[in-house]
């Protein structure tokens, strides 16, 4: 009967992690913060009967059959990319300007150094399908860092103005580990679509 009702809570638990996602952005991940009382066996989930949620984007799961209540909080590290102030994908002509603007809220993480990345996959053949913005000198070709710097709020900043040939372009913002290397794990990562015919 225990196998069956912690079989029960597992079942129960999975659906929660499934529905979480959904309801967060997809740069959003919670951490586990706090649970009263403390147990020995801390993941350990017997019975949660209910969730709930406050302003500030905690979540809080009742694990009935342990009197306890699980609380976690988010950890958010929100990058955003848009052109022409959209989140995408637009249509534009080649005689259009294009303003791409990034921006990123560091959550918890403010003042951890992290590589930054800003880069467009173009339709141009290789190598020049792309191009990477590089703090402060502006865009070259090829995929480079843009800046390796602790996070900060950074509000709306435009990184491009112009019009572009016709073709898709895909322009990413990101930021994960500071190690040099565009390999992830992502901290944050967003893109925005630009065609132009």
């Amino acid at each position: 009967m225990k196998k069956m009702r912690n079989l029960a809570a597992a079942l129960v638990f999975v659906q929660f992690l499934l529905v979480i996602p959904g309801l967060a952005q997809s740069q959003e991940f919670y951490e586990f913060d706090l649970m009263w009382p403390q147990l020995e066996q801390p993941w350990y989930f017997s019975s949660p009967q209910a969730i709930a949620t406050n302003l500030s984007g905690n979540v809080y799961v009742a694990d009935t059959w342990n009197n306890r209540i699980q609380k976690f909080r988010p950890a958010i590290i929100s990058v955003h990319i848009q052109a022409n102030g959209s989140d995408g994908p637009i249509t534009v002509t080649p005689s259009d300007s294009v303003s791409i603007e990034v921006s990123l809220n560091p959550g918890d993480k403010t003042g951890q150094k992290a590589d930054w990345w800003i880069a467009v996959n173009t339709p141009f053949v290789w190598p020049w399908n792309w191009y990477a913005y590089v703090y402060p000198t502006g865009w070259a070709q090829g995929v480079h860092m843009c800046v390796q710097a602790p996070l900060f709020a950074l509000s709306p900043r435009e990184v491009l103005n112009m019009a572009l040939p016709p073709g898709e372009y895909t322009f990413y913002f990101a930021v994960d580990d500071p190690d040099g290397a565009a390999a992830g794990p992502w901290w944050g990562l967003d893109s925005v679509t630009v065609r132009v015919q």
